[in-house]
């Protein structure tokens, strides 16, 4: 695979697809076969599942998409219809920060931000305080 498919900036940490993967170098037909479901051949992802068996990143690259519902193609070792059936609970379990998206952790911990957007936060809440005070005070 040349480089992630159908990446987005926002969608967290990549730094997985700079490890020495072995899609790097393999045609994307090989991992998103042509033609509907229905018309792919019996064992269209067999190759790319192959490739994908003890990569170093597999796990990453799974998580990956789940995380952006990857509908398409094989990702971490796993065909759409695995990843579809696992999305459900991943998504239960896994937590991603509500301002920037990159992954912070699970569920039922913490914040709902990372901790740069925790500041960022802070400092747009803090700087809004100020200038309110400013308003509402009387000219001296």
């Amino acid at each position: 695979m040349t480089g992630p498919a159908h990446c987005h900036p926002d969608e967290g940490d990549m730094s997985w697809t700079r490890l020495p993967v072995n899609c790097r170098d393999v045609d994307t037909d090989v991992f998103f076969p042509k033609g509907k479901d229905e018309s792919r051949p019996r064992g269209a992802y067999d190759k790319a599942l192959t490739i994908c068996a003890g990569c170093p990143a597999q796990q990453q690259c799974l998580e990956y998409a789940l995380r952006t519902n990857q509908a398409d193609g094989v990702w971490g070792g796993r065909t759409p219809d695995q990843r579809k059936q696992m999305r459900g609970t991943f998504m239960r379990t896994h937590r991603t920060c509500v301002d920037c998206r990159t992954p912070i952790g699970h569920r039922g911990t913490g914040s709902q931000r990372c901790e740069p957007c925790q500041a960022a936060s802070a400092r747009q809440r803090q700087y809004e305080w100020a200038a309110r005070r400013r308003l509402e005070s009387p000219p001296t």
